[in-house]
Parts: C-alpha cells; structure tokens; sequence
C-alpha cells in the first residue's frame, strides 16, 4: 500500500470505525508501535497502545462520521485537508474542518499524526 493509499484507507475507516470494531483496528494498524497523535484539542498520545485507547474514545463520542479530504503530498510529510460531518452519541449534528499532517517511518507506517481542527 503507498503512502497516498494508506491516508485514503484511515479516512475511509474513519467513517465505519464508530460502529465496526474491526475497522477500528485496521486504523490502528495503519500506525508505528512508537506512533505520536497530537490531536487538534490539545491531547497528546505516545505509543500504540495509547493510541488505540485514543481511538476507542474518540469514536465512541459518535454515532455517524463522514468525511471528505484531499491530500497533498510533500516529501515524506502529507498533508490532508478534510470536512468531517456527524452526529454524535447525544444525537446531536455537527461538522467541522481542518488538516492532518502525517510522517511515515521507513517501513511505511504512520509515525507521527497533527491534527488541527479550523471550524
């Protein structure tokens, strides 16, 4: 899988994750063990165990994710824009924008993920 792929996939898991535990996995599989997540309200995770924990709460605020995003590559970083619409577990609609920006290692896996929320 190129890099462009691996960006496209964690997008479009992002959108089965909330209910589909396995797709939540594929999404952590995507990551390095030694993986940082800085995500865009201010949370810091190290390691993919932390991860994984990350992702279980984040996807468990929602109900429903859609996303769309363009990506553009540079070099070894990526970065994508995105508009995410969902609702959450309260039932409550909400869409936001903004970017992430992605490192990978040298075997391919994301090592480093910023995500800054704009709206």
């Amino acid at each position: 899988m190129t890099k462009l792929e691996m960006v496209k996939e964690y997008f479009e898991l992002s959108d089965t994750a909330t209910t589909n535990l396995a797709d939540r996995q594929k999404i952590v599989n995507l990551f390095a063990d030694d993986v940082v997540l800085e995500s865009g309200i201010g949370e810091k995770v190290s390691g993919i165990k932390a991860l994984k924990e990350f992702f279980d709460v984040f996807f468990s605020r929602n109900i429903k994710l859609k996303h769309v995003f363009v990506t553009d590559e540079q070099s070894e970083q990526y970065k994508t824009a995105w508009a995410v619409a969902g609702i959450n577990k309260d039932g409550q609609l909400f869409s936001l924008t903004g970017y992430d920006k992605y490192h990978f290692n040298p075997e391919g896996k994301i090592d480093y993920i910023t995500v800054h929320v704009e709206s």
